[in-house]
């Protein structure tokens, strides 16, 4: 049940008990190319690539999604489709990118004030 937690984290996140529960989920082959994908879309933005070079290594990345693993990754690939100048942008700020993830917390904390306020 709680396998999925090692899975979910990078592999210098990882304890040793993660590690072993991260081998035998492993040896399933198309387990395997997952993980290797997911972590192959997060190395991408550990890079330093350039913008173009970012898209071009994303293109490589779209074409080792196998048929059999493509409809989970279909959110996420549908997702950079749609905000591919946004997301892509990240790039043109390197080696100091920029995000809106300030700008997302405090939407998410002014959301959580508003709920709480209403249930006064």
């Amino acid at each position: 049940m709680h396998d999925r937690f090692a899975l979910l984290k990078r592999p210098d996140g990882l304890n040793a008990h993660d590690q072993l529960v991260l081998d035998h989920w492993l040896t399933y082959p198309l387990m395997k190319l997952a993980y290797d994908l997911k972590e192959g879309f997060y190395d991408l933005f550990d890079s330093s690539f350039g913008r173009q070079e970012a898209e071009h290594e994303y293109d490589n990345w779209l074409k080792r999604i196998a048929l059999e693993v493509k409809p989970y990754f279909e959110p996420l690939t549908r997702a950079v489709d749609n905000w591919h100048e946004e997301i892509f942008s990240y790039f043109d700020f390197l080696p100091n990118p920029i995000t809106n993830a300030y700008t997302e917390s405090l939407n998410g904390l002014i959301k959580l004030a508003n709920k709480n306020r209403q249930g006064l």
